[in-house]
């Protein structure tokens, strides 16, 4: 079942939301993803041109450009968000569980805020 947002967002929000995720045809080009509805966010009604964890991805890499002084702190962070990603689409992938487009966006924007900072302590950079 797929969510709909269209009621929880400000109006404001939900324009800004629509025009990044639905209407933008960069994404829709650039960023690979099976886009299933069941595994999407809609909003008024249109779905998203990627997949609710994708979603969380491209929303954390804003984030992670802020995080980038606090680096070296971030490095167990990224660790375990990456194995939180990896977890649950592995599980949900194999059919041991179901997972949810809320858990799938924030397994996403964890791993995606926390790994450039976490890749740029790593090299010292």
């Amino acid at each position: 079942m797929a969510n709909h947002l269209s009621k929880t967002l400000g109006p404001l929000f939900r324009r800004a939301v629509v025009r990044i995720f639905v209407d933008s045809i960069v994404i829709h080009r650039w960023w690979i993803c099976h886009r299933l509805p069941e595994r999407s966010f809609f909003v008024a009604g249109r779905q998203f041109h990627v997949c609710a964890r994708c979603t969380g991805m491209i929303a954390g890499l804003g984030l992670g450009l802020f995080l980038i002084p606090i680096r070296s702190a971030i490095l167990p962070v990224a660790a375990i968000s990456v194995a939180a990603v990896a977890l649950d689409g592995m599980t949900q992938m194999f059919g041991w569980r179901t997972s949810n487009n809320v858990l799938r966006f924030g397994t996403g924007f964890a791993a995606a805020a926390a790994v450039i900072p976490a890749l740029l302590a790593l090299w010292n950079i």
